[in-house]
C-alpha cells in the first residue's frame, strides 16, 4: 500500500514537472522572432491568459491556443500547430532565419511576417530591440492583422515626404562641417532615405533610426564659403516605390579661417620627474587641418607639430602651467586657457634613490 502511494506521488509530480517544463519551454523560442512575447490573443483564441498569447504558434487552422487550458500543451490538442508553428517547426528551430521568413506570409492573410510582428524592414536580429512594440498582430492567424501601412508585399503605397529640412543650430556650420535636419514623413511605411546634395544622388549613406529626426552629415561633401542644395525621400524596403522628395534646402557654408579656442589639455599619465598631457583638436579647426600646436610650457614656448600628446621628462617637483596654441594654414587660433599641472617626485632624486639604496644595502651586508 506504501509502495503505491509512493507510486502515485511521483507519477504526479513527474506529470507536473513536464508540464511546467513544456510550458516554460515555449519561451526559448523568443529570440526567434521579434515581439514573440508581445502578440495580442486573436479574437477567436483559446484559453488566452490577459491580453498576449503565450503559445504563438499552437493551434490550427481556425483556432489559435494562447495559454494553458484543461491540461493545455501536455494534451495532444493543444500540441497542434497552426500556419506559423508549422511552418517554423519545419526550419527545425535554430536553422530559423528571420530575414528570410520576415518577407512570408505564413497565415495567407495578406501580411507578411515582419509586418504583422512590429518589423515591417526586416531589419531586426536576435537580441534586438523590433522597430515597433504596437499594431502587433498574430503571425500564425488569418483572422488577426494589424493596421500599420506594408513596406513590403502588396498594397504598398509612397511614403509621404519627409518635412522641415533644415541646418542644425548645435553644432553650427562651419566652412567644412555641418549637420542637415528634417522631421521624418508621417504617412506610409518606410525603410531609409535617399539624398540628392547638389545635383547628386546618395543613397543609403545613413544610418538614420526612422523615426525620429532625420541626419546627414555634410562633411567630406563641402568646400568653404559654397553654395549648396539638398533634399531627401524616404524609400521603402525593395526600394521600387520611393516617396515624394522634401523641399530643397539651400545653405551656404561659411570662409575658412583660424581655429577657434580648444579646451585645456588633460593629464593622463603620472611618473616621478614627468608630465604627460593629450588634447583634442578644437572644436572648428577653422575649415581646413590643423598644421601644429605652439605649446607654451611654463614659459617654454616651442611647435610641437600636429601631435595630441606629448611627455615632458627630468622635471622637477612643483606645479608646471601650460597652454596650447592651435595653428592651420589660415593662421595662428586663440591660446587655450592657462592650466597649472603638479609633478609630485623629483627626477633628480628619484635617480640618486637607487645607487643611495643599493649602497646601503651592500654596507649592511
Amino acid at each position: 500500500m506504501q509502495s503505491t502511494w509512493r507510486l502515485s506521488i511521483v507519477a504526479i509530480l513527474s506529470l507536473f514537472v513536464l508540464t511546467i517544463v513544456e510550458i516554460n519551454a515555449l519561451p526559448a523560442y523568443a529570440t526567434y522572432f521579434p515581439n514573440s512575447l508581445n502578440v495580442p490573443c486573436p479574437t477567436d483564441s483559446v484559453g488566452c491568459n490577459g491580453t498576449t498569447c503565450i503559445g504563438v504558434g499552437h493551434g490550427n487552422t481556425t483556432t489559435s491556443y494562447c495559454g494553458v487550458v484543461s491540461g493545455a500543451f501536455s494534451s495532444s490538442t493543444y500540441q497542434q500547430l497552426d500556419y506559423w508553428g508549422s511552418t517554423f517547426a519545419s526550419a527545425q528551430g535554430a536553422n530559423f532565419d528571420w530575414s528570410v521568413a520576415c518577407k512570408e506570409d505564413y497565415d495567407q492573410d495578406g501580411q507578411y511576417n515582419g509586418l504583422e510582428l512590429g518589423d515591417p524592414c526586416c531589419v531586426w536580429s536576435s537580441g534586438g530591440n523590433p522597430r515597433f512594440t504596437t499594431l502587433i498582430s498574430h503571425p500564425g492567424n488569418p483572422t488577426a492583422t494589424t493596421t500599420r501601412p506594408p513596406c513590403y508585399g502588396t498594397n504598398v503605397t509612397a511614403p509621404g515626404a519627409p518635412q522641415n529640412v533644415r541646418v542644425s543650430t548645435y553644432p553650427p556650420l562651419t566652412a567644412s562641417t555641418g549637420l542637415l535636419l528634417w522631421d521624418p514623413p508621417t504617412e506610409g511605411c518606410f525603410c531609409g532615405y535617399e539624398f540628392e546634395f547638389d545635383g547628386e544622388e546618395l543613397t543609403n549613406l545613413t544610418n538614420n533610426l526612422l523615426d525620429i529626426t532625420g541626419v546627414f552629415d555634410i562633411q567630406g561633401y563641402v568646400d568653404p564659403l559654397t553654395n549648396y542644395t539638398f533634399r531627401v525621400r524616404a524609400v521603402n524596403l525593395a526600394l521600387d516605390l520611393p516617396g515624394a522628395w522634401s523641399n530643397y534646402l539651400y545653405f551656404g557654408t561659411k570662409q575658412a579661417g583660424i581655429p577657434g579656442i580648444m579646451d585645456p589639455p588633460e593629464q593622463t599619465a603620472t611618473a616621478p620627474g614627468s608630465l604627460t598631457l593629450d588634447w583634442e583638436e578644437p572644436s572648428y579647426n577653422g575649415g581646413t587641418n590643423i598644421t601644429n600646436y605652439i605649446i607654451n610650457f611654463d614659459n617654454q614656448i616651442a611647435d610641437y607639430g600636429a601631435n595630441t600628446t606629448w611627455t615632458w621628462t627630468g622635471l622637477g617637483r612643483g606645479t608646471y602651467v601650460v597652454s596650447i596654441t592651435p595653428k592651420n594654414k589660415f593662421g595662428t587660433g586663440p591660446a587655450s586657457i592657462p592650466t597649472a599641472y603638479v609633478v609630485t617626485a623629483d627626477a633628480s632624486l628619484m635617480a640618486m634613490s637607487i645607487p643611495f639604496l643599493a649602497g646601503i644595502f651592500l654596507w649592511m651586508l
